[in-house]
């Protein structure tokens, strides 16, 4: 199922993969092997989304620590360091999928808050602190009755 949401910039469309808990499938851990760096800080759960923008690397999945650094679902690394970043948002659940436009990180997944600030499942980062937007969305929560598993532009 997709939706389509409002209040956002003049000719920007984001589109929602949304699953129920019955469509979900599993995801194979990713081991440090898979990534080209052979120093690249290991989580302590299942990585279930990779994005890489400005030198950044963005982590999303049912981790709690990633490289020996508390960091609660979401995370970044330095592309070229391979450190942990303190960039720091803090979801209250695990992080599904990420996109980046702009300065902005959009994160999905299964979640209620986002560093104190209530987004049910869909949440707007700045790129650079770590600081949930005021953006949000018209999605109220137990409406969709799933997860966000997918965004696009």
């Amino acid at each position: 199922m997709s939706h389509a949401l409002k209040n956002l910039p003049s000719g920007f469309c984001l589109w929602l993969t949304v699953l129920t808990i019955a469509q979900v499938s599993t995801t194979a851990q990713a081991e440090p092997s898979n990534f080209p760096r052979s120093d690249f800080p290991v989580p302590n759960g299942v990585i279930l989304a990779l994005l890489e923008t400005n030198k950044t690397i963005y982590i999303g999945g049912t981790f709690t620590q990633i490289g020996g650094k508390s960091r609660q679902y979401l995370a970044a690394v330095d592309s070229i360091s391979g450190k942990v970043t303190d960039w720091n948002p803090h979801p209250s659940w695990y992080v599904q999928t990420l996109l980046a436009y702009g300065d902005t990180i959009f994160v999905g997944g299964r979640f209620g808050s986002v560093g104190g600030a209530q987004r049910s499942n869909l949440a707007a980062i700045d790129a650079r602190t770590g600081q949930v937007t005021s953006w949000t969305t018209s999605i109220e929560p137990g409406t969709i009755g799933g997860y966000i598993a997918s965004v696009n532009v």
